[in-house]
C-alpha cells in the first residue's frame, strides 16, 4: 500500500484549516490561504487535499470523479480520514469533479 503523507502535526494543523475554511464560508470573497500540507496527494492540489483531511470522516461519503481519483488518492484518504468513497456523486457528502 501507498499512502501520502497528511499533516504534520494532526490536530493543530486540521484545527487551523478548519479555522481558515470557516472564515472563508462565512465572508464570501474572502480568501484564504491552506498551507499545512507541502504538496498535494496527486492529482488533488493542496487545498482540496487540506479540505478532504480537515472535514472528511467515517460519516463522510466522498465520490472523486476518474480524473482526480487514483489508488494512492483513495487509500491515502481511507487511511487518513476512514471516509467511505462511493460510486455515484449523488450518494456522496463531498464530491470533488476535476
Amino acid at each position: 500500500m501507498t499512502l501520502e503523507t497528511a499533516f504534520m502535526l494532526p490536530v493543530q494543523d486540521a484545527q487551523h484549516s478548519f479555522r481558515r475554511l470557516l472564515k472563508a464560508m462565512s465572508e464570501p470573497g474572502v480568501i484564504v490561504a491552506l498551507h499545512q500540507l507541502k504538496r498535494g496527494w496527486q492529482p488533488l492540489n493542496i487545498a482540496t487535499t487540506s479540505v478532504l483531511l480537515t472535514l472528511a470522516d467515517n460519516d463522510t461519503p466522498v465520490w472523486l470523479s476518474a480524473p482526480l481519483s487514483n489508488d494512492i488518492v483513495s487509500q491515502s484518504l481511507r487511511f487518513h480520514t476512514n471516509a467511505p468513497l462511493v460510486n455515484q456523486p449523488e450518494l456522496a457528502t463531498f464530491a470533488g469533479n476535476g
